[in-house]
């Protein structure tokens, strides 16, 4: 998982998540590697630019003009800046080794 998350951040957001009462079906497979499905067309959007572009370094023509479209110049620029945000705490959280409150299982795999 390592650019994706570290274990406390995970943690974090899963706590958050679920405080908002979000469906589980929406964060197990995120957990597990699989895509969510989400009810909302924005959500299933978002989700799909922020894995494009973690996993790729970039979107595609496609993805940007769909970004354009759903969210505007401003939103695109505010996801890309949450992306990089998110990105380099977990960075920070991965490169320092901070480990998971005791006694909280890990939420992603060992690989």
């Amino acid at each position: 998982m390592g650019e994706r998350a570290s274990e406390e951040g995970a943690a974090a957001w899963h706590r958050r998540l679920a405080g908002a009462h979000q469906r589980d079906a929406a964060v197990r497979p995120i957990r597990t590697g699989g895509t969510p499905q989400f009810e909302a067309k924005d959500q299933a959007l978002a989700y799909r630019l922020v894995t494009e572009l973690i996993d790729t370094k970039r979107l595609s023509d496609r993805s940007f003009a769909d970004a354009i479209t759903a969210f505007g110049e401003k939103g695109l620029v505010e996801l890309g800046t949450i992306i990089g945000y998110y990105t380099a705490i977990g960075n920070a959280l991965n490169v320092f080794q901070v480990g998971l409150p005791a006694g909280q299982a890990p939420y992603f795999p060992e690989t």
